[in-house]
């Protein structure tokens, strides 16, 4: 699902569909989600986009991926890392810059906050269908693919790989 679409931020309604996103995740229907800037102006080139984490630097590698959840979407920040500590149940996300970072669970519900930071450590609770985070400074927000909680999502998994760290997500 595109979560941002910087070419609507110029005509009516929201460039946001993150709400909708959660939603989908949040009733079972297993989607990553993306950002574009749908250039239509000159000026809107570049700002929106994805970022794929890949040791492949061809169309296979891309679109494999891309099909495991390896990538995040942005219109402004720059993540450095997303780890899973399996052992601890904990997730450290760092940016290339001070923000705010959050944990969003099903139904959208931010989970925990952690400001003006360049990376935070959070505590990944097992009543949660899925996490996510988001990623805020003020050039914009990143959003990381959402992390699926097999024990409470019944369906099949892959395993999706970003900075070389392993976490369980699912998959289509």
């Amino acid at each position: 699902i595109e979560v941002y679409n910087r070419h609507i931020a110029h005509l009516e309604g929201s460039p946001f569909a993150v709400r909708e996103w959660d939603e989908l995740l949040s009733n079972g229907v297993p989607v990553w989600g993306f950002a574009s800037d749908d250039t239509h102006r000159r000026s809107d080139a570049g700002k929106a986009w994805i970022s794929v984490c890949t040791e492949a630097r061809d169309g296979h590698g891309l679109m494999e991926a891309l099909a495991r959840g390896s990538f995040y979407a942005s219109n402004g920040p720059t993540l450095t890392g997303i780890t899973f500590d399996a052992s601890r149940h904990e997730v450290t996300i760092s940016g290339a810059s001070s923000a705010t970072f959050e944990m969003i669970g099903t139904g959208g519900i931010r989970l925990r906050t952690c400001e003006n930071k360049h990376s935070a450590t959070f505590a990944v609770q097992d009543d949660q269908a899925y996490i996510r985070f988001e990623c805020h400074t003020g050039d914009g927000t990143a959003w990381t693919q959402p992390m699926i909680n097999t024990a409470i999502w019944r369906g099949h998994t892959c395993q999706s790989h970003l900075r070389g760290i392993v976490y369980e997500s699912h998959c289509s």
